[in-house]
C-alpha cells in the first residue's frame, strides 16, 4: 500500500525587506521549506540581493532537480552541501579572487530547512534550524528543534532589559544587542550552539530526523519562524490549533491576521523581535491512500 500527497497549498511572502530569503517547493515525493539566515556582514559576495537569498534559492533549484524517489534525504542534503560549497567557492574566486577560507564564519550564508520525503506508507523528515513540521498525528503533532529559539530568547531578554525598549524602533534595539546576536550566530554547527544548513556535511548527521507512519488523511503543515510566530511569538493562536486553523481558514487569511497584528504598533511595541515583519512561509498538504 502506498500514499500520495494531495491538496498542497503554499504561502511564501517577504517581510520588512522587499526581497524574500524564504522559499518553498515540492514534487511528487518531496516537500521542503527553506529560511535563509539574514546576513550579519555588510558585504554580499553572491550575485543576488543577499547571500542568504542566493543560498536559499540555490537549494530550491538543487532540490527541484535532484529530489527524486531513489535518493534518501541524508544523501540528498549531503550531496547538496558539497555542491553548494563548490559553487560558492567558484563564485568567490571568479568575482573577488579569494578562496573559501578567506571569509570569516560570520560571512558564510546559512539557512533553516524542513524537508519531508514520502516513501510508501511512511513520511521521512529532516529539520535543521527553526523551521517546524506539524501533523494531525497525536503521536507526533510537532517536530521542532529548539536550539535556535533558546538562543534567540536570550537576546530577547536582553532587549527587554534595555531602558528604551518599546520606545524606539526595533532596528535601533537590535543594534544595541548586535554583539550578542553575532556571538550566537558564531555558534552555528557546533554542539554548544545549533546545527543548521550551511557548508558542513556533519550537520546532516546532527539534524532532527525521523519517520511518521501515515494514516488515511494525515495532514501536514511546514512553517518557517515567520509563520509559526502566530503561536510562538505573538500568542495569537494556540500552537496545538495552528495546523487546524491553517487548514480551516487558509494560509492567505492567516497571513492577513498576522500582518494586521504586526502593523499595529501598540500591540507589538513591547514584543522583542529582530524585524518589524519576518519573511513568512508555510506549506499545508494531506496524504491519502492511492
Amino acid at each position: 500500500m502506498s500514499y500520495k500527497i494531495i491538496n498542497i497549498k503554499a504561502l511564501c511572502t517577504p517581510g520588512t525587506n522587499v526581497y524574500n530569503e524564504d522559499i518553498s517547493g515540492f514534487n511528487e515525493n518531496y516537500v521542503w521549506i527553506i529560511d535563509g539566515a539574514t546576513g550579519l556582514s555588510r558585504t554580499n559576495h553572491m550575485p543576488d540581493h543577499t547571500d542568504a537569498r542566493w543560498y536559499s534559492y540555490w537549494w530550491d533549484n538543487y532540490l527541484r532537480e535532484n529530489a527524486t524517489a531513489d535518493i534518501e534525504i541524508d544523501e540528498l542534503i549531503k550531496k547538496g552541501i558539497k555542491k553548494v560549497r563548490e559553487d560558492f567557492t567558484s563564485n568567490l574566486f571568479r568575482d573577488y579572487g579569494i578562496g573559501f577560507s578567506d571569509l570569516a564564519k560570520i560571512e558564510h550564508p546559512s539557512a533553516s530547512i524542513a524537508i519531508v520525503k514520502l516513501d510508501g506508507e511512511k513520511m521521512h523528515y529532516l529539520v535543521l534550524g527553526d523551521c517546524r513540521i506539524y501533523t494531525n498525528d497525536e503521536k507526533i503533532p510537532r517536530i521542532a528543534d529548539e536550539s535556535v529559539s533558546k538562543l534567540d530568547e536570550q537576546v530577547f531578554e536582553s532587549m527587554k532589559n534595555l531602558n528604551d525598549f518599546g520606545y524606539i524602533h526595533i532596528s535601533e534595539i537590535r543594534n544595541m544587542v548586535k554583539m550578542q546576536i553575532i556571538e550566537n550566530r558564531l555558534k552555528y554547527n557546533t554542539d554548544e550552539g545549533y546545527w543548521i544548513l550551511s557548508f558542513d556535511e556533519k550537520a546532516v548527521d546532527k539534524a532532527l530526523k525521523g519517520t511518521i507512519e501515515l494514516n488515511d488523511n494525515t495532514k501536514f503543515m511546514m512553517a518557517t519562524d515567520g509563520y509559526h510566530a502566530l503561536s510562538e511569538k505573538y500568542k495569537m493562536v494556540e500552537e496545538s490549533e495552528l495546523l487546524d486553523k491553517s487548514f480551516e481558514k487558509g494560509l492567505a487569511y492567516m497571513l492577513s491576521v498576522l500582518r494586521e497584528f504586526e502593523n499595529d504598533e501598540e500591540k507589538v511595541r513591547f514584543i522583542p523581535r529582530f524585524k518589524d515583519m519576518d519573511d513568512c512561509t508555510s506549506v499545508i498538504f494531506e496524504c491519502v491512500k492511492e
